[in-house]
């Protein structure tokens, strides 16, 4: 007779497995999506406790992100919350989200300018490039 799976820690994908985030690296364009899928499979593997949270991220670092994270305040007295926002600070979140500033928009502006638009389809196309770059503004 088969017993249920209890889900835990225990059962977290393997750092390299299908299911498992993607080495975190540092790099500051993927630290959000990082955090998101970590919370997401914690989530889903039944993890709740602080500690267990801020010290199961570990597995799915490189070495160098790894002796950052335990160096920080909340890894070393664990809050979840208060670690993942240290996490994001370091790794430079925010800049990933400032993604346009508003010399991109100058220019294209100015570059359309120069353009004819004889068509919709023209005008569309600029509406699409104008979303993209000021909608980060």
């Amino acid at each position: 007779m088969n017993q249920p799976t209890t889900l835990s820690v225990i059962t977290m994908p393997i750092p390299g497995t299908r299911y498992a985030p993607k080495k975190f690296k540092g790099d500051y364009t993927r630290v959000r999506d990082f955090v998101l899928h970590y919370e997401r499979i914690c989530h889903a593997n039944n993890v709740t406790a602080d500690d267990e949270k801020c010290s199961s991220i570990l597995q799915y670092c490189s070495t160098y992100v790894r002796e950052i994270i335990e160096g920080m305040k909340h890894f070393i007295t664990p809050s979840w919350n208060s670690l993942k926002d240290e996490i994001l600070q370091y790794f430079d979140a925010a800049k990933a989200e400032a993604k346009f500033k508003e010399h991109h928009l100058k220019q294209l502006v100015d570059a359309s300018h120069k353009k004819k638009m004889g068509s919709l389809d023209d005008f569309k196309s600029y509406m699409r490039k104008y979303v993209r770059v000021g909608g980060w503004l």
